[in-house]
């Protein structure tokens, strides 16, 4: 299992939500943060890999 940290502009954190349950995410959570180039949203996740299914960015 692997943890994945994931920034996105802000207003896209569900959107990535949603793909990480697509794609069997588990222990999901989404904050919103801000960084020195502006606001975005945090998403944290924990996915089983399997090296035979990748997963392409639809954002």
């Amino acid at each position: 299992m692997r943890q994945l940290l994931i920034q996105v502009p802000r207003g896209q954190g569900d959107k990535v939500l949603d793909m990480a349950k697509a794609h069997q995410g588990t222990n999901l959570a989404r904050f919103e943060a801000s960084d020195t180039e502006g606001k975005l949203d945090f998403v944290i996740t924990y996915w089983t890999l399997d090296k035979r299914k990748r997963v392409r960015p639809q954002c």
